[in-house]
């Protein structure tokens, strides 16, 4: 009997109340925020990002400017047939393709203390964002084994 009157005065008590009003749905239209397209310079049919065609135009101006779109990394000094040889990847950070590249890769101690080689080379094409392997002896009395291991070598590439 208890339970029959709480009911009755929880349905009483409920139904007296006004009901709750619903929240209006609110929608929210996003700014619009416009965006600034990269300038294109115009190469015939076909266009090229700006970046590239400076790269490629800075070529003529002694390539020391597209020096710092290329990388000498991986080096590894080994032996062939009792010749010291170097092996490296060389790097275009650039959406341009370069052509004929030359020139050579100091390496030498990560302190800067010693130069340990200075490695010429030549490369008759690298393409846009491409790594390519290249091997090259050195001329050098010491060992493969005597000199430092590639953690402690630093490659700084200058172009001719």
């Amino acid at each position: 009997m208890c339970g029959l009157g709480w009911g009755l005065y929880w349905w009483v008590s409920k139904r007296g109340e006004p009901a709750a009003p619903q929240a209006a749905a609110v929608v929210e239209t996003p700014a619009v925020v416009e965006t600034k397209q990269p300038e294109v310079k115009k190469d015939g049919p076909f266009e090229r990002p700006k970046q590239a065609a400076e790269a490629s135009s800075s070529e003529s101006v002694g390539g020391q400017q597209l020096a710092k779109y290329l990388e000498a990394t991986g080096i590894r000094i080994s032996e062939e047939r009792r010749r010291t040889v170097v092996t490296m990847t060389i790097v275009n950070h650039s959406n341009a393709e370069m052509m004929a590249l030359e020139g050579s890769i100091k390496l030498s101690t990560k302190d800067g203390s010693k130069t340990v080689a200075t490695v010429p080379f030549k490369l008759a094409q690298l393409g846009p964002l491409e790594a390519k392997d290249y091997t090259v002896p050195i001329l050098t009395t010491m060992r493969a084994y005597e000199l430092p291991d590639w953690q402690f070598l630093r490659a700084e590439l200058t172009l001719r």
